[in-house]
């Protein structure tokens, strides 16, 4: 066979192949729903995607984003913000099933900015690969920080739940402890005390006497403006000294770390308490 014979028979060989190469599928198409979004993936541990079908690939990076927008767009609210349970539930769903599907576009798009695919000027992918990367980085920090923020809000529930009973607990407390009609110069009761999450610790009397604290600061006597004869502050604070500290209400803080300082107010009974506070006549 004539030497260039031969070479016209392997170019016809190189181009009836080149002609008849498919795009690679990788694995089968997978859905994710979420935040009312659908959004297909494929998992490119395998295939390459600059051999794939460029629709099928834009079709994943386009419904990625739409999802991951809304995603974030419904949990963007902060510890501080209004959420519906809805949305609180959205949040935790997130840190299961997002972190697959960014697994997988961030597998596309590494391969495609690798291999310079062909179709990456001919499709226009440059935009929607830039936003579904910029989305991607936006999803993983707020996946990193659902459950923080997850912690937050349950306590922030938990305290709302717990200052909403505050006046009725007083009352029903106050009813229970204190008899009708004081006695001239008995000693006065505490009927009440409790501790706020910003650490001001109160104890009440039954006379409407008053005692607080704050964290590292020395308790305090406050006497009501309608009393006309302020009794001697010493009495009141020595009965919030004694009282047991266990019985004091407080309200829901965030669990303490490791190592951290306890900031309970006087824990072992009133160590920290002034022995002699000496009168006050004017109240605080």
């Amino acid at each position: 066979m004539h030497t260039s014979l031969r070479l016209f028979l392997v170019a016809v060989v190189v181009l009836v192949v080149g002609c008849g190469k498919k795009a690679v599928a990788p694995s089968a198409e997978q859905k994710v729903t979420l935040a009312g979004k659908t959004a297909t993936t494929h998992d490119w541990v395998k295939a390459n995607p600059c051999e794939a079908a460029p629709k099928m690939v834009i079709g994943d990076l386009d419904s990625t984003s739409a999802l991951l927008t809304e995603y974030l767009g419904q949990t963007s609210a902060g510890v501080e913000g209004v959420w519906s349970s809805e949305q609180i539930t959205l949040l935790e769903e997130g840190v299961v099933v997002l972190p697959k599907l960014l697994d997988n576009v961030e597998k596309a798009t590494g391969a495609i900015a690798r291999n310079g695919c062909r179709f990456l000027k001919e499709t226009g992918f440059a935009e929607p690969i830039k936003k579904v990367t910029e989305l991607g980085e936006l999803t993983r920090k707020r996946i990193a920080e659902a459950p923080a923020i997850a912690e937050g809000l349950a306590l922030k529930a938990a305290l709302k739940a717990w200052k909403d009973k505050q006046p009725e607990a007083r009352t029903g407390a106050k009813a229970e402890w204190c008899p009708p009609k004081l006695k001239a110069g008995a000693p006065v009761d505490i009927y009440y005390a409790s501790e706020d999450e910003a650490g001001l610790t109160e104890w009440l009397f039954c006379d409407d006497v008053r005692v607080f604290a704050s964290t590292g600061a020395p308790p305090a006597f406050e006497a009501p403006a309608t009393m006309k004869k302020k009794p001697k502050d010493k009495p009141y604070l020595e009965s919030a000294a004694k009282y047991p500290a266990s019985d004091v209400q407080r309200a829901p803080k965030a669990a303490a770390k490791p190592g951290a300082p306890d900031d309970g107010l006087f824990p072992d009974g009133g160590s920290a308490w002034p022995a002699d506070s000496g009168t006050s006549d004017a109240g605080i």
